[in-house]
């Protein structure tokens, strides 16, 4: 499991050192701040929790 900031994720993202990525998106907008990094990948499933949205992805 690795948790960081987005420089350390997309660090790993672009080595293509992960498995599977659990993405939460909530209702709210920031105006300011780091965006989310960047991969591209089929999401394998999403599931609505409560007002989130949580998106599984895997890297096959």
């Amino acid at each position: 499991m690795v948790e960081g900031g987005a420089k350390t994720l997309q660090t790993f993202i672009d080595a293509n050192l992960w498995d599977e990525a659990r993405v939460f998106k909530g209702s709210n907008n920031f105006e300011k701040g780091l965006k989310a990094p960047n991969f591209s990948r089929k999401k394998t499933s999403e599931e609505k929790i409560l007002n989130d949205i949580l998106t599984i992805y895997h890297n096959d």
